[in-house]
């Protein structure tokens, strides 16, 4: 068997399906990326970057699946949020824009189960990035802390 062409895919597509079925093949973005494992809990990130936009786009949902069970606790425990850039290139800075509710590890969130997915609440369709502008991952702690396994961290995205 021979592998189609791409407009021969395309054509294919345009006959089966409708408009917004290849509107949506074609903008629909997933970005994985990982999140390497703390070796202190005392550890924090204030910006570990997570997508940096090919296109202008709107963010759909943010996941965070991780690694390993997170034991919680009401004392000592992670924050996790998302911000975006000021602007395209200022980095992760005092007072970015959150694009998401921040997660805990706290007892009062979801639980932390390996390989069960978190959805973070939060992520509207307000929730924008311009061409070249980055989402970044922040971390904060409170206490002690807690240190977190490798996570990997899922961005669906449609660009605009």
């Amino acid at each position: 068997m021979t592998i189609k062409a791409n407009t021969d895919l395309m054509s294919a597509l345009a006959h089966t399906e409708t408009y917004a079925d290849i509107d949506f093949v074609l903008r629909r973005r997933t970005c994985r990326t990982n999140m390497p494992m703390e070796a202190l809990a005392a550890n924090v990130n204030d910006g570990l970057p997570i997508l940096r936009a090919e296109k202008a786009c709107t963010l759909k949902a943010i996941r965070i699946i991780p690694g390993a069970v997170i034991t919680e606790h009401d004392d000592n425990y992670a924050t996790i949020g998302f911000e975006s850039e000021d602007t395209v290139g200022a980095g992760a800075v005092a007072g970015s824009t959150a694009v998401a509710t921040a997660i805990t590890t706290k007892t009062t969130d979801d639980a932390w189960v390996q390989g069960t997915p978190i959805e973070i609440a939060g992520v509207a369709d307000t929730d924008t990035l311009a061409e070249g502008q980055t989402l970044f991952l922040i971390v904060t702690k409170a206490g002690t802390g807690v240190a977190l396994s490798d996570c990997q961290i899922e961005v669906d995205y449609e660009l605009t």
